[in-house]
């Protein structure tokens, strides 16, 4: 009969153990390119979006301000000479004797 040669039990456990890691790691490769990735996809969209509104709403609360100054620094003008005014009223005319 022909000898069948097989090989001594630790070889077969190494190769088998390595097999097993290789399989998990392509078994977390391809788990993560499926449920991660398209994940990871969608939530930069969003925040582009939301950068945008931030951008737009910036834009907004600068104009807003802008003219909020431009209509306060012409009424705060005359406020600010009138109380000068009374801050250092003219001198009274002397008594009458």
């Amino acid at each position: 009969m022909a000898e069948v040669k097989t090989m001594p039990p630790s070889r077969a456990l190494v190769l088998n153990t390595l097999i097993a890691v290789l399989i998990a790691v392509v078994v977390f490769s391809v788990g993560t390119w499926v449920l991660l990735v398209p994940q990871m996809a969608r939530q930069e969209g969003e925040i582009r979006e939301l950068r945008a509104a931030v951008v737009t709403l910036q834009g907004a609360l600068d104009e807003s301000n802008a003219a909020r100054e431009k209509i306060a620094a012409p009424a705060a003008a005359p406020a600010a000479a009138g109380a000068s005014a009374q801050a250092n009223p003219a001198p009274a005319a002397p008594a009458a004797k």
